[in-house]
């Protein structure tokens, strides 16, 4: 019976070694097969995570180099017509030099002789097209003193308004109504209408032309020279950043007499004896309507002017 019991012993022994023997083998098998199964694991791990901080910055990139271009669109934009996020602003500094000129009669530049060719009371269907002709065959900018019953007087004019500040010309503010008795009564200047014709006329202009585009180069109807208490309008002007312009020639096309093409040149001449030979000329022209002469005469004095050795510029 001992002897029965030993032998079983011993085989359940060697059962059991043999199991675990066979364990470990398998084990070691699977190991030897795949020894980099964990590191191979850690590796996937780590470039996923670099390949997500790589993408990160590319798309950064990407996004840095939108906004440049976006910016870069946005600052190419044509002043005029960029909209209400790069509104047109006009600069008022040389204007403030002529009107200081005109005032006191000297110049402050004698190296160069400048002419200023301004037009007022526009813009008109009939004239100031020929106008704008003459002064792109020639490659100069002038100043128009635009009204706003002009400006809303059909779409066609709004369109010339356009076709104005696009063609690189300066505009400037004439007052809305051009009325002598709402601004001037009894000759004398009321500040309050005087303002308020000048905003009024401002805010016909943004109208067409878009927010910021509102002039502070003024010119008084009938000029500053021609009424009483301007004293009181003038201070206030200077608070608020207007600028006026007068002249110190013309040509005689709104002075009552009508005159024809040659008239209006010897006019001109005639007005230039008043100004010193070497002094800078701002003349006085209109485009309204029926000034149809004045487109005519304008390119022969725009030759004189060039044979006097003049350049040409606006007034800002």
């Amino acid at each position: 019976m001992k002897k029965k019991t030993g032998k079983v012993r011993l085989l359940i022994a060697g059962i059991i070694f043999f199991s675990l023997g066979s364990f470990t083998a398998f084990s070691i098998i699977g190991y030897k097969n795949n020894p980099n199964k964990s590191i191979e694991s850690s590796d996937n791990k780590k470039q996923e995570s670099e390949n997500s901080k790589k993408n990160s910055k590319d798309k950064e990139a990407n996004n840095n180099d939108k906004n440049k271009d976006e910016q870069s669109q946005s600052e190419t934009k044509d002043p005029i017509t960029a909209g209400k996020d790069q509104p047109f602003t006009q600069d008022t500094a040389k204007a403030r030099e002529v009107m200081e000129m005109l005032k006191t009669r000297v110049d402050s530049d004698k190296e160069k002789k400048i002419a200023y060719l301004t037009f007022d009371d526009g813009p008109s269907t009939t004239v100031t097209p020929l106008v704008l002709d003459i002064l792109k065959e020639n490659n100069i900018k002038a100043t128009f003193f635009v009204l706003g019953t002009s400006i809303e007087k059909s779409e066609k004019s709004k369109e010339l308004l356009k076709r104005i500040a696009n063609e690189g010309h300066t505009i400037g503010n004439h007052t809305y109504s051009h009325d002598y008795k709402l601004l001037y009564p009894n000759r004398t200047v009321n500040p309050k209408s005087f303002l308020e014709d000048l905003e009024k006329n401002n805010k016909a202009i943004s109208q067409v032309l878009g927010e910021g585009s509102e002039s502070k180069i003024i010119r008084f109807p009938g000029g500053h020279a021609s009424w009483k208490g301007t004293a009181e309008v003038d201070k206030l002007l200077e608070e608020k950043g207007f600028v006026y312009i007068e002249w110190n020639s013309l040509i005689g096309d709104a002075e009552g007499k009508k005159r024809n093409k040659d008239e209006l040149i010897e006019r001109f001449k005639e007005t230039r004896k008043y100004v010193a030979s070497d002094s800078d000329l701002v003349i006085l022209m209109h485009d309204t309507y029926g000034k149809e002469k004045t487109a005519k005469a304008l390119p022969e004095i725009i030759n004189i002017l060039k044979s006097e050795g003049y350049e040409f510029s606006t007034l800002h």
